[in-house]
């Protein structure tokens, strides 16, 4: 792994890499890290059912699924043993964490705090709670499929739009005569303004288009 490392630093330029772990890295991350939160609740329900303690059924977590919530998960149990916090409030810390804002894994955390000291039936708890997530990301996935090919051609079609607007400004001179021969619509002051405002727009109408696609 190392080896492979210093091969990729030494071939691939800096920006390259920086956008990696700046940029693709945590999204991933987050993406996996919010796919395996119903699966470790899941398995908590299942070992608290059966008898054992949320302790205990943090470290089947560690056994069954990888990362990046192995990792958060190790850190859970590792202070866990001390005793000094209790795991509901560990649970909650790693669901608020800057890189994953999980509001599946801090609302069993919640509903953890709120019915333990009760004496709640927590496994029912957290494999009702496992179960409505799952159904969630299902019926997220099904609205994902539908939407899809809206959402393709709308991104076609603002592509076709830039790219002909492009096509229109590179290629296209503005000839006034004139011994210099023809000029183009930068080589006037006039123009870059006008391109300048033409830019402007048409980055706004991006902006409001990606953000139309992401609703």
């Amino acid at each position: 792994g190392g080896a492979i490392a210093l091969a990729v630093s030494m071939i691939a330029p800096l920006w390259a890499v920086a956008l990696v772990n700046l940029v693709l890295y945590p999204v991933v991350a987050r993406r996996a890290f919010d796919r395996q939160v119903p699966e470790a609740l899941m398995i908590m329900s299942e070992e608290v059912r059966v008898g054992r303690s949320l302790e205990q059924a943090v470290f089947r977590v560690l056994q069954h699924l990888g990362e990046p919530l192995r990792s958060e998960f190790s850190k859970v149990q590792l202070r866990a043993t001390t005793g000094a916090v209790s795991i509901e409030q560990l649970l909650l810390e790693v669901a608020g964490q800057r890189g994953y804002r999980n509001r599946d894994l801090e609302m069993a955390a919640v509903c953890l705090m709120a019915t333990k000291p009760l004496g709640g039936d927590v496994a029912k708890l957290l494999g009702d709670l496992a179960g409505t997530v799952h159904r969630r990301h299902e019926i997220e996935l099904e609205i994902r499929h539908i939407m899809a090919a809206g959402k393709v051609s709308a991104i076609m079609l603002t592509g076709i739009i830039a790219l002909a607007e492009l096509a229109i400004l590179i290629v296209m001179p503005l000839a006034f005569g004139g011994t210099s021969g023809p000029r183009r619509i930068w080589d006037y002051y006039d123009g870059r303004a006008w391109l300048l405002g033409i830019a402007f727009l048409f980055s706004a109408g991006i902006v409001l288009a990606l953000r139309t696609l992401a609703r």
